[in-house]
């Protein structure tokens, strides 16, 4: 069945794409992690800053103690996508090399 892509795997859908992981310390109890889907869950954990949350937030993250995960889209979804710091700097040529086949790709023919 088709359906919309929870916001950890937005996030680790860019990452992977960008070849640029990130690392999130989340303290003495869960350590350091590189994806999303690795992060605990509530929502209310530390994980050594809030863009991570920011980002997770606005594709309605849920948690497995009492919020269910919305399927819901939103004009702010978009928005993130286009501009949020997080996906700004994977889609970057200087910072990201792996999308140089991707503009190569878009560009005229020769």
């Amino acid at each position: 069945m088709v359906r919309r892509l929870w916001s950890e795997e937005v996030h680790d859908a860019i990452t992977q794409s960008s070849g640029m992981m990130p690392t999130y310390n989340m303290g003495a109890v869960y350590g350091t992690v590189n994806w999303a889907m690795q992060l605990p869950e509530p929502i209310n954990t530390p994980d050594g800053g809030g863009a991570i949350n920011n980002f997770l937030n606005a594709f309605l993250r849920g948690n497995r103690d009492d919020q269910t995960r919305s399927q819901d889209g939103s004009i702010s979804q978009a928005l993130d996508l286009m501009n949020d710091n997080f996906v700004m700097s994977r889609v970057q040529m200087a910072r990201a090399p792996q999308t140089a086949l991707l503009v190569k790709a878009a560009g005229p023919a020769e």
